[in-house]
């Protein structure tokens, strides 16, 4: 692999990643709720958020990374 793809091939490959997270943590929540835990799945629905947020602001980047110069 090209030095220069480097980066942007794995920051993609995080990106992916923390989507995997989102989901993972999002069936908790889910879980956590069914089994009467309100707390416990508002405090993973909390958490879930700032990744989400993450992930919008990391695929923007990664997006600048990708293009042409």
């Amino acid at each position: 692999m090209d030095r220069s793809e480097v980066t942007p091939t794995l920051l993609n490959a995080i990106l992916s990643n923390q989507a995997a997270i989102i989901g993972a943590l999002g069936e908790i929540a889910a879980w956590a709720e069914a089994q009467g835990s309100t707390f416990v799945a508002s405090a993973v629905k909390e958490h879930l958020d700032k990744v989400q947020n993450n992930q919008d602001v990391i695929g923007s980047c990664i997006s600048s990374l990708m293009q042409p110069r």
